[in-house]
């Protein structure tokens, strides 16, 4: 059966890692955020989404960086949206990393896998 699909074409583009999976994110102020190996479990996602200066999930592998507010209700909003595929296999799942910036500011990058 495979034999009949014949070869992959070539797209032509190279690959570019997912922000968790290059361990640095650029958001979309140009802000370099360094990020943890591994992901963080849902106890301390949970804490860093309260204390974070910033919170960004990355749809779509990265591929669509959204900036949560930091008013107490974005972020319950952005918890609740996450919460229950926070670690999860089944798709789409997400997996919350730790960040730094040069600057000392704390980053929590929730990453959506596909």
């Amino acid at each position: 059966m495979l034999q009949s699909l014949g070869p992959a074409e070539e797209t032509g583009g190279e690959f570019v890692p997912s922000p968790a999976t290059a361990g640095l994110l650029v958001d979309g102020d140009g802000d370099a955020w360094v990020l943890t190996k591994h992901p963080l479990d849902a106890r301390m996602a949970r804490r860093l989404m309260r204390r974070a200066d910033v919170v960004i999930i990355g749809d779509g592998a990265g591929d669509v960086l959204r900036r949560v507010g930091t008013a107490a209700q974005d972020r319950e909003a952005a918890w609740a949206e996450v919460e229950d595929r926070l670690g999860r296999e089944d798709h789409p799942g997400y997996a919350a990393f730790r960040g730094q910036s040069d600057d000392g500011r704390r980053l929590l990058y929730i990453e959506q896998s596909c």
